[in-house]
């Protein structure tokens, strides 16, 4: 183990018998740890959590960035903060607190968890009598059909699976209009092909001994009947597609935990017309998942390639091919990484909100390749964080590996590479993402003390800026670089943000999409500058 940092002390404080006084000796760490710089709490929620954490653990200040169990907490210490913080009506699992380690953090995960309630709240604001215990209905109805089945086999989950599963991302949502009576049947006959032939749609996910394991269910290839939902009375005034977003927000919180199924879909069905529906959480799913399976739904399309995500995962565990630890370290300067202004940025966005912006590009000859939208993505950086030394996040597509191609498999094939992009040219920040492809370097998978202890130096990089939960500048690119997947989005409802830091570039046909943050009351500046940068691009 490398220690995070070495405190100097004059001399050890003694009790009266002569010994040691560790009691004392802890407050004195408390009280210097990091240089005296605490970062106060910012809101009313993270004070209460603060003044519990000094109720609990008896020491002296206390930041909203200090480790729970390194001011000495452990599992008996939480399980007391737990229950204080419930009579203060501030929910928070123990598995969550275990995770997450900071006030910080842990006050962000209970906003997204109250968010969810907020959504149950909107939902019920709607009429949906008539529809919300069919949808519920058509949901256990997959989940009996998968989970009564024996297991086939198991394995880890995979770095990506661990993080979405933590963070609690966004289901994905497909979606087939006009599904008359004949088509019904056609996709209930590859309903059920497609979830003999891929892993994941047949499989549950547990917890054993602190670690996330699929299980694989066998799965008897018959067919399977896709519930049909009725609009009637008061929902039928309602857009369809504004009906699924909002039975989605509203059941992804009750649907998609452990030891469910992973996937649930129906058919939205009034007196003129029919729309399939079929969602799956983002542990198995990612856009490329999408893309694939609405081939296949709407063209009945069979790929004759028939890898597992387990296979893949097996392959993550054997690390990067023929690249030290060193090599990495070097190549991608973790180590000034490392000294990643983390928490300014987090200061500078606490009032910044969403940006969306599209801008046309009808006369350009050629598609945005990688470079172009790099350097909007600089200025969209330069923009909020004017002179700060920083890092960003690139989202890639990571289907290619081991010498293996995974692009007609359903699962997350995802992983951030960390870009410490001061001073290097928007080319050497696209040769870093190559050589993170051709040296197969996953740095979700280095990032996880469990899967791949040899890289324990890389890991302790990682941690020093919280690289796995993803709280800095982060740019999702997905099937940039694979050109054969380059129109796999159409419309704006593609983006789906799953953090603040987020900025999402969807490369439409005669279009750019820019879902990103800008700081309040800054949106039409920064509108202007992505604007004259994007005509400099197109010249």
């Amino acid at each position: 183990m490398i220690p995070a940092f070495f405190m100097e002390i004059e001399q050890m404080p003694y009790n009266i018998n002569g010994k040691i006084d560790k009691k004392e000796l802890l407050n004195g760490f408390h009280m210097e740890h990091m240089g005296n710089k605490k970062e106060p709490p910012r809101n009313k929620k993270e004070q209460e959590i603060l003044e519990v954490w000094k109720e609990v653990l008896r020491c002296g200040e206390i930041g909203i960035d200090d480790n729970f169990f390194e001011l000495g907490g452990d599992s008996l210490k939480l399980i007391r903060i737990i229950s204080l913080l419930s009579k203060k009506n501030i929910p928070i699992a123990f598995s969550e607190v275990f995770q997450l380690q900071t006030i910080r953090n842990i006050s962000s995960q209970i906003s997204k968890n109250t968010s969810g309630e907020n959504r149950k709240k909107n939902f019920e604001k709607f009429p949906f009598d008539s529809i919300e215990q069919p949808c519920f209905d058509a949901y256990q109805k997959i989940n009996r059909e998968i989970t009564r089945q024996p297991v086939e086999f198991n394995y880890l989950c995979s770095a990506i699976q661990n993080i979405t599963l933590r963070e609690k991302f966004q289901p994905v949502i497909l979606l087939i209009p006009e599904v008359d009576s004949s088509k019904k049947d056609e996709l209930e006959q590859i309903l059920c092909r497609e979830i003999a032939a891929h892993d994941l749609l047949r499989s549950t996910i547990i917890q054993k001994e602190n670690q996330n394991m699929v299980l694989v269910h066998q799965w008897e290839n018959k067919k399977n009947s896709i519930p049909v939902i009725w609009i009637e009375g008061n929902m039928a005034q309602y857009d369809r597609y504004d009906l699924v977003k909002e039975i989605v927000n509203y059941h992804h919180i009750r649907l998609f935990g452990y030891e469910k199924a992973l996937f649930h879909c129906f058919i939205l069905q009034d007196s003129s017309t029919a729309l399939f529906v079929f969602i799956a959480s983002h542990g198995i799913f990612d856009a490329v998942s999408s893309s694939y399976l609405f081939n296949v739904f709407q063209k009945n399309a069979v790929s004759s390639k028939r890898d597992t995500y387990s296979e893949y995962a097996d392959y993550l565990l054997k690390g990067p091919n023929g690249y030290s630890m060193q090599s990495i370290i070097d190549t991608f300067a973790l180590e000034e990484l490392s000294r990643f202004h983390h928490q300014e940025v987090l200061r500078r966005t606490e009032n910044y909100e969403r940006c969306q912006i599209r801008i046309d590009f009808a006369g350009r000859e050629k598609p945005l390749d990688f470079l172009d939208i790099f350097r909007i993505y600089r200025k969209i950086l330069n923009f909020n964080f004017k002179d700060l030394p920083l890092m960003c996040g690139i989202l890639i597509n990571s289907r290619s590996y081991k010498y293996q191609q995974f692009y007609h498999r359903v699962g997350e094939y995802l992983d951030v590479i960390p870009i410490h992009y001061a001073g290097r040219s928007d080319e050497e920040v696209e040769d870093l993402i190559k050589t993170a492809a051709e040296k197969d370097i996953n740095f979700m998978t280095l990032s996880q003390k469990n899967l791949l202890p040899e890289y324990k130096e890389i890991q302790y990089l990682l941690s020093t800026f919280q690289y796995e939960y993803l709280n800095y500048p982060i740019l999702n690119i997905i099937n940039l670089l694979e050109s054969h997947y380059y129109d796999f989005m159409d419309s704006e409802e593609a983006s789906q943000t799953m953090s603040l830091y987020w900025t999402d570039m969807i490369p439409l046909k005669t279009s750019l999409f820019v879902n990103t943050f800008v700081s309040a009351g800054q949106k039409e500046e920064l509108k202007s500058l992505l604007l004259e940068e994007f005509c400099d691009v197109c010249r």
